[in-house]
């Protein structure tokens, strides 16, 4: 998703309708189809078969997120209105996908990669730039 919480304000004509009856219902739907697609296809798909120029790092990525991801799928199918079907089903094949990955060798990452890894999404910016100030 673009990186906003209401995605639906951004397309052209449509942030006019940001505080109204119309715009919520207009936003909700368009999260909630944003993220059945997101689960499908940048998750459960980059998972099964991801390029193989970016697979290690891929595998390293939802190793290193995938509790905090579990989270956040959680949270998106409390959410889910209409697509609560289609997203749960992606969703448990995420799981299954997420339980074959090997452990993630976080004792092996440089200090700075380390401190990302160990922080949620939220703070990973914050926690590398105390680790270069640290290393």
């Amino acid at each position: 998703m673009v990186f906003v919480p209401d995605p639906w304000y951004n397309e052209p004509g449509y942030e006019s309708d940001a505080g109204t009856s119309r715009g919520r219902q207009e936003a909700a739907a368009y999260n909630s189809d944003l993220r059945v697609h997101t689960a499908r296809f940048a998750i459960l798909e980059a998972l099964r078969k991801p390029d193989p120029v970016f697979a290690q790092a891929l595998q390293l990525h939802f190793s290193l997120q995938s509790e905090a991801l579990l989270v956040m799928l959680q949270r998106w199918l409390r959410e889910a209105g209409r697509d609560k079907a289609r997203l749960e089903e992606h969703v448990n094949q995420i799981r299954i996908e997420l339980a074959k990955l090997p452990p993630a060798p976080v004792a092996s990452l440089p200090p700075v990669a380390a401190a990302v890894a160990a922080a949620t999404p939220v703070d990973a910016p914050k926690a590398a730039a105390d680790a270069e100030q640290q290393g």
